[in-house]
């Protein structure tokens, strides 16, 4: 699956925004899976086929850890 490329970012003092570049409609989608992992999720639920299982998802991510582990590791890693 061709996955998206990020065509640049922005900061300021209180957001940090992520603009990619995408190929196709899978890549399209997995930019916005992205973005709906990082937060979100309101903004794009009307994107969903069935916003309940994502939420559903991203509850059992928060309750077992694995997105704090991801970010945390990833944040390591940061300048």
């Amino acid at each position: 699956m061709p996955r998206p490329t990020v065509k640049r970012t922005t900061e300021s003092k209180k957001t940090f925004t992520i603009v990619f570049n995408f190929s196709d409609s899978e890549s399209l989608k997995y930019a916005k899976a992205i973005s709906i992992f990082l937060g979100n999720f309101n903004p794009l639920r009307e994107e969903m086929t069935d916003p309940d299982e994502c939420l559903r998802t991203l509850t059992r991510m928060k309750i077992d850890g694995e997105m704090d582990i991801l970010i945390s590791k990833l944040s390591k890693f940061l300048k």
